[in-house]
């Protein structure tokens, strides 16, 4: 079985994987929400300040990431949103 592989260069990869993670599903209330998101806005919802925490939590594998270049890193939104329910506490009656 033969595979078929190709290479681009890094400027059409990118512009590539930014039109694969512009794809978004209609949440609950109707608005578009993107499936992947980059770090910058993983450390937004997460309320994280230092990419060197972000980078403690890949190399500890806290949740999965896609790293499309070396600078160019995505997460799945629905990735983090469950690390943050991991986070909730229960409140004392």
């Amino acid at each position: 079985m033969s595979e078929n592989k190709v290479c681009l260069p890094d400027e059409l990869m990118v512009a590539t994987m930014t039109k694969v993670i512009d794809l978004s599903l209609p949440n609950y209330s109707g608005e578009k929400k993107k499936i992947f998101i980059s770090t910058k806005e993983a450390m937004e919802m997460m309320n994280v300040k230092s990419t060197q925490t972000m980078q403690d939590y890949r190399n500890n594998g806290v949740f999965d990431y896609y790293q499309l270049s070396s600078k160019n890193i995505i997460y799945k939104r629905a990735d983090i949103e469950a690390y943050i329910e991991t986070k909730k506490q229960k409140r004392f009656l």
